[in-house]
Order: structure tokens, then C-alpha cells, then sequence
């Protein structure tokens, strides 16, 4: 009977040091915690011709830094927009369009930039190049605001 008692002493306390334990976190909010999302957007090899281009469209249901990772395999420079559908109509139409980004003639190298919510397209412009195609790695990664 001793022993019992004894074992059960000790069970109670153990009980109590892993409760309290549990309970002594400073600092804590008691809330859920917040994770930003990181999502990538592109992953592709482009091949842009001469007087040519190329179009990506994505959507982004958070507002988010959006790091454009290119990497030229042939050809040194590209003009980089990033628009609103509405806009890349109006661009593909010939009209002059409102662009989030406007990149001119950049090589190989990370930016960045933000945007808000919304459905976007992402243009690799080779327009102005009369003989060189352009041969990029790009990789577009969203990471939330």
C-alpha cells in the first residue's frame, strides 16, 4: 500500500510539472499564429523572338513582394511590364497602357516589386530587337505582404 501511495504521489506531481510547464510560456498571445504565404507565380525557360514577345498571367489573392528572378541564356536585355488584364489589352491592341512595372532593357538579375490583389500578366517584350532572340530562365515568386 505504501508503494501506491507512493506512485501516485509521484504521478500527481509529474501531472502538475508537465500542466505548469505547458502554462509558462511567456510572450505567448494564446492566438493562432499568422504565416505569410510564398508562392511561386512563374517557373519557366522563355524563348522570346525577335520583334516579339512573350505573356504570363497569374492571380494574387493577397497583396504581396513580387521577386522576378531572370537569368539570359541568349541575349543580353528585355523590356519587363507587369499589368492589369484591362491594360494588357489595351498594350496588345496598340494603345498606351498603365503598367504596375516597367522595366527597360534589364539582363539578367532579381527585382523586386509590389503588388495588390488582382489577375496580372507579365510581358518579356523583344520588340524593339530586330535579330536577337532572347533565351530566359525567369522565375516569379509572391511573397505575401
Amino acid at each position: 500500500m505504501k508503494y501506491v501511495k507512493l506512485l501516485f504521489s509521484l504521478l500527481i506531481v509529474v501531472l502538475l510539472a508537465v500542466s505548469i510547464s505547458g502554462c509558462s510560456e511567456s510572450g505567448s498571445s494564446g492566438g493562432t499564429s499568422t504565416t505569410k504565404r510564398t508562392v511561386t507565380l512563374i517557373d519557366d525557360v522563355a524563348v522570346v523572338k525577335p520583334l516579339d514577345y512573350e505573356a504570363y498571367r497569374f492571380y494574387l489573392d493577397f497583396p504581396a513582394n513580387i521577386e522576378i528572378n531572370l537569368d539570359f541564356r541568349e541575349g543580353q536585355d528585355i523590356n519587363l511590364y507587369i499589368m492589369e488584364e484591362k491594360e494588357y489589352e489595351v498594350w496588345t491592341n496598340g494603345g498606351k497602357a498603365e503598367a504596375y512595372v516597367i522595366r527597360k532593357k534589364i539582363g539578367s538579375g532579381t527585382f523586386t516589386d509590389q503588388l495588390p490583389t488582382g489577375t496580372y500578366i507579365l510581358v518579356l517584350d523583344n520588340r524593339y530587337s530586330l535579330v536577337t532572340s532572347k533565351t530566359i530562365e525567369i522565375k516569379v515568386v509572391a511573397k505575401e505582404i
